[in-house]
């Protein structure tokens, strides 16, 4: 069995207890955890944690990268040409699943990268403050009177999901907030 990784999170998360207390001992995201569970008893064929989350994609997103307008009267606007001259945030994990972040770490000179943080909202943040280019949401950007679109190499998406503990479905805001999404008819509802 070549699963040594796997192992050694479904040890740590059966001997912590919890998704988020395994990710934290381990330096790693809660998804990853769960990434590893759920690959360790695909190949062993069983169930080795019972999951009680309710689990809903809500929507997808378009991801591009974009400067405050203070950021562009300091240091031009980018193009594409001139990407790796520029000021760039990203964030300081690397999950591979965030492929606009390995981009920058993979083409953006690492002097170019200011400012690497755990958190998008600190990296929005700084990229509201004129601190350099980062990457939103493009409805955000479309939204924001501040906020200037530049070229973006290739074309990323996010999905956005909504996660429930089962022991919370039956709180009345909740319930309502469910019957809304299921009464759309797009929201496939899945229980981990």
């Amino acid at each position: 069995m070549d699963k040594w990784t796997e192992l050694r999170t479904a040890y740590k998360l059966a001997k912590l207890g919890t998704l988020s207390e395994t990710a934290r001992d381990m330096g790693i995201h809660r998804s990853t955890v769960m990434r590893h569970i759920d690959v360790l008893e695909e190949s062993l064929g069983v169930v080795l944690f019972q999951r009680n989350n309710l689990v809903m994609p809500l929507l997808t997103t378009e991801l591009v990268f974009c400067a405050h307008k203070t950021y562009i009267e300091e240091y031009g606007t980018p193009e594409d040409k001139s990407l790796k001259e520029h000021r760039f945030l990203a964030l300081s994990d690397r999950p591979p699943h965030l492929y606009w972040n390995e981009w920058v770490y993979s083409n953006i000179p690492e002097e170019r990268i200011v400012l690497s943080a755990s958190s998008q909202q600190i990296l929005g943040h700084a990229l509201v403050s004129g601190f350099g280019v980062g990457i939103l949401p493009k409805s955000m950007v479309e939204d924001s009177t501040n906020v200037v679109e530049v070229p973006s190499p290739e074309n990323w998406q996010a999905s956005v999901w909504v996660l429930i503990h089962r022991d919370m479905m039956h709180i009345p805001k909740i319930r309502k907030f469910l019957d809304i999404l299921q009464g759309q008819n797009q929201w496939a509802i899945a229980v981990l």
